[in-house]
């Protein structure tokens, strides 16, 4: 069994929590990089998976752009230019009782539109 989901984060959306409909199932999770080429574009996407208000980051990057090519950085402060268009960020088990939390903060002064997609998939 899949169930399917896509959705936009952005200043006035800033987060999303995702239930699955059934338990333990595994996590698919893309972020859409299409129209983040602009010098403004800097936003830190996180992922978090567990029971609320104990959750655990299962993922951090930090995007950023020079109006040509969108560079990640994971925390290493060694970024790397993302050539693709969508890139997987995130693939993981939730188990019976957790969440997902999903969590865009803006670092520069564009409120740009950060469209994400992902499955639930039985195990």
């Amino acid at each position: 069994m899949i169930e399917k989901f896509t959705a936009i984060l952005n200043d006035a959306n800033p987060f999303d929590t995702l239930l699955p409909a059934f338990a333990p199932c595994v996590l698919g999770l893309a972020v859409d990089l299409s129209n983040l080429n602009n010098n403004l574009d800097d936003f830190t996407l996180q992922v978090s998976i567990g029971v609320a208000a104990s959750e655990r980051v299962v993922f951090y990057g930090k995007f950023t752009s020079n109006g040509t090519d969108i560079s990640m950085d994971r925390g290493s402060a060694n970024a790397v230019v993302i050539k693709e268009r969508r890139i997987p960020i995130f693939d993981g088990i939730v188990y019976f009782g957790e969440q997902t939390l999903i969590a865009l903060t803006k670092n520069g002064l564009t409120d740009r539109n950060v469209p994400y997609m992902g499955y639930f998939k039985t195990t």
